[in-house]
């Protein structure tokens, strides 16, 4: 397996454009000689940012423990904040749900896995996910679902649960199946018709919602845009048995087992209380749960910024 030190030799030269390079590009100095002030300066600047902010600092800290575990308390005060910076410029949430699925997937070796080689943007990670993970828990949460038609090619349900939700919809931005936002699924499902339409083949879905108090049907492609219903790539044969479904259908997702919603929706309400519980908390002891509200005094406040030598 490549190592980093392996990777960084063959990596394009943007990843490895560091934050020097920028500091030196405003020293117009033949010698850069100004390059250290500006250094100095510049530390100055991001430690005064943030020292006197607690509150962002406390909120940058649960942000980055996310990401990097109890690595984070290794870094100094300015480098929390440039490392911060440059990953909530480069980095989306969306896009940090999508890595960890497709990795996590990927690892359990579905179909003995994907070469990973083949993998050039996100498309081709969604595709992967789609595919995958309809293979890795079609058996597994079948019993929350409610499936309304199944072939070789297309597969059409309607989830009762968040985690038939979540699992069905993944290598989507449907806002029901968001890990970060779980309150959309049962919203939706509560109120309307939630069904969604799958190709097993290559993983293409297809959402459609009808509002039981409203006479309006919405497609959404797997972007969570709103498309109109001749523009989604479905056969005649599945818009017209996703009709027949809109048409027969007089109760909600929820209503089609409400024990399984309700203890569904108790147990994501249990694991975000959870997650919002404050802790006493060591910055030596990892933090094993995620997103937890950390005390002031987990950031020391620094009495002057770093020294840097060069």
């Amino acid at each position: 397996m490549p190592r980093i030190k392996e990777i960084k030799e063959t990596a394009p030269s943007w990843t490895k454009f560091n934050f020097l390079d920028v500091i030196s590009k405003l020293d117009k100095s033949k010698t850069n000689k100004y390059t250290p002030m500006l250094i100095r300066v510049y530390s100055d600047k991001l430690f005064n940012l943030f020292n006197n902010s607690r509150e962002d600092l406390r909120y940058i800290t649960e942000e980055m423990e996310k990401v990097l575990g109890s690595e984070w308390h290794d870094f100094n005060l300015v480098e929390k904040i440039t490392f911060y910076r440059l990953y909530e410029a480069m980095v989306n949430r969306s896009e940090e749900e999508l890595i960890n699925k497709f990795i996590d997937l990927n690892e359990k070796k579905v179909d003995n896995g994907i070469d990973v080689q083949k993998i050039h943007t996100f498309a081709d990670m969604n595709q992967y996910l789609s595919v995958a993970s309809l293979k890795m828990f079609s058996k597994e949460l079948r019993n929350q679902v409610v499936v309304d038609y199944d072939n070789d090619e297309w597969l059409i349900i309607r989830p009762i649960t968040f985690e038939a939700s979540s699992k069905y919809g993944a290598g989507t931005k449907w806002c029901t199946t968001s890990e970060s936002n779980p309150d959309h699924f049962f919203r939706y499902s509560k109120r309307g018709i939630l069904i969604y339409i799958i190709n097993k083949i290559n993983g293409y879905k297809v959402a459609c919602y009808k509002n039981l108090d409203e006479n309006q049907v919405e497609f959404y492609n797997q972007e969570d845009t709103r498309v109109d219903s001749m523009m989604v790539d479905l056969p005649m044969e599945i818009l017209g048995r996703v009709k027949e479904i809109i048409i027969s259908t007089k109760i909600s997702n929820k209503e089609l087992d409400v024990k399984k919603w309700t203890m569904s929706e108790s147990l994501i309400e249990k694991m975000q209380h959870k997650i919002m519980e404050p802790v006493d908390y060591n910055p030596g002891i990892p933090v094993e749960t995620v997103g937890r509200w950390i005390p002031d005094e987990t950031e020391p406040v620094m009495e002057s910024p770093p020294s840097i030598s060069l």
